[in-house]
């Protein structure tokens, strides 16, 4: 079971590092253009709070979870963003690239 989560532990590092790779030299402009970003959202509602009542792997904060409704900013286009129903994100104040 700990092993288990262990692989889990690495395979999510492993990920991080292909995004922060990937997007590291990226502006946010063109990350939004390419619809992989969205900015200037405005939170509508949160619901959903649940505290994480499973153990963690060392190093990874117990946050729980919580849902969020944002809106889309005028003019989006959602048919050509990457970011579908129910994935999920990286909430940043400032970059996303260096937050993840």
């Amino acid at each position: 079971d700990l092993h288990f989560m262990a692989l889990l532990h690495l395979e999510r590092l492993a990920e991080l590092g292909g995004f922060q790779r990937r997007f590291r030299r990226s502006p946010v402009e063109r990350l939004v253009k390419s619809g992989h970003t969205l900015n200037d959202l405005e939170v509508v509602s949160t619901y959903g709070r649940r505290e994480n009542s499973s153990r963690c792997l060392p190093g990874w904060p117990n946050a729980g979870s919580e849902n969020v409704d944002l809106t889309l900013p005028t003019g989006t286009d959602d048919k050509r963003l990457r970011i579908r129903k129910g994935e999920r994100v990286i909430v940043s104040l400032t970059n996303p690239v260096t937050d993840a």
